[in-house]
């Protein structure tokens, strides 16, 4: 499982530090509840696991930090936000597996 952020400031420090790192900062938010979100998790950690140098991952629990479904625009669950030098690159939602690889796959390899 990916680390969770549980605080609005704990995100505002986390897209500081992949801004400071310059990696790529990818939010995944969820629920305990959310059965594709447990899905997708294995993924996204092996992801991340596997990028050190070039993405950081956390999750975000959406019924632990309620603010972040306005500040973010999170409708459904789980919805991803891929953060570039402090600015969203971009946003999905869903359990795709592929999906998942092939936004950040394409991501990682346009900031080298």
């Amino acid at each position: 499982m990916l680390p969770e952020l549980s605080t609005l400031d704990q995100i505002a420090e986390a897209i500081e530090s992949a801004k400071k790192k310059r990696v790529l900062l990818l939010l995944k938010f969820g629920a305990q509840w959310c059965k594709p979100c447990k899905m997708i998790a294995p993924v996204a950690e092996r992801i991340v696991k596997t990028n050190q140098e070039r993405i950081m991952g956390f999750e975000v629990d959406v019924d632990v930090v309620k603010e972040t479904l306005t500040q973010f625009q999170v409708s459904k669950l789980p919805t991803f936000i891929l953060i570039q030098n402090g600015n969203v690159h971009s946003t999905w939602t869903g359990s795709s597996s592929q999906e998942l690889e092939d936004r950040i796959y394409n991501a990682i390899d346009t900031t080298k």
